[in-house]
């Protein structure tokens, strides 16, 4: 791990230390060479040697940096998985279900374990796996209850240098909001079934009164003008 090569690298950093203290002991005594020419010597081999490990020390620093943002992201990416209030399956090309989140087993009505190696078009009445968006499917729990889903399905490559892909499928519960949707159609339908007989029955009655009221209207023109002389003749 970075933190073990990062502590690999202070030991190292300490045994350099002696070891540039007795290659200079060495040279002294070895090889008779002169105490300030083996100083110089011990110097520079102790330099090359603090160099390396000033960049092992960089390299394990990122080395940890580096493995800690990945524990950061990774643990990010579980918690909006487990977290998403839509259910979440994963599958292989086959259509098998690799991972599924808490809300998916939820919605489900089914342990999240059950559903790991299910087929996804079984699971989700038929949903084929092709990248599509709103799809409307209608299925039964184990419950009995029908459950109206809106599904979305998409493809992703994982990261981590395996070059599967995988199927991601979402999907959320739309029964109440369908069911309000029904309900309102129906009013509808029944209010325009209802204006529609209004407007027969009123056309009815306008068509059976239209003609007793032009004979009436006719004759009281006629005795408004006396067509057929003074108010009081027999003829009227």
């Amino acid at each position: 791990t970075g933190l073990g090569t990062l502590r690999y690298a202070h030991l190292f950093a300490a045994a350099a230390e002696v070891s540039a203290l007795g290659l200079g002991f060495a040279l002294q005594t070895g090889f008779a060479i002169a105490l300030p020419i083996a100083a110089w010597l011990a110097a520079i081999a102790g330099w090359s040697l603090l160099t390396l490990i000033c960049a092992a020390r960089r390299h394990a620093q990122a080395a940890l940096m580096h493995r800690a943002l990945a524990s950061r992201q990774k643990a990010l990416m579980e918690g909006v998985f487990n977290d998403s209030t839509e259910g979440i399956l994963i599958a292989d090309d086959a259509g098998r279900i690799l991972a599924a989140n808490g809300a998916a087993g939820r919605l489900l009505e089914a342990d999240r374990s059950v559903l790991i190696g299910q087929s996804v078009e079984t699971i989700l009445g038929g949903l084929a796996l092709a990248a599509q968006t709103g799809a409307e499917i209608t299925l039964a729990t184990p419950s009995g209850r029908a459950l109206g889903l809106t599904a979305s399905v998409s493809r992703s490559q994982p990261v981590g240098g395996d070059d599967s892909n995988v199927w991601i499928v979402t999907f959320r519960d739309e029964s109440a909001k369908r069911a309000m949707e029904a309900a309102r159609d129906a009013t509808l339908h029944e209010l325009q079934a209802t204006t529609a007989a209004k407007n027969e029955f009123l056309a009815r009655i306008s068509h059976e009164l239209r003609t007793p009221l032009s004979s009436i209207i006719g004759f009281s023109t006629m005795i408004g003008e006396q067509s057929l002389g003074p108010i009081g003749n027999g003829k009227y």
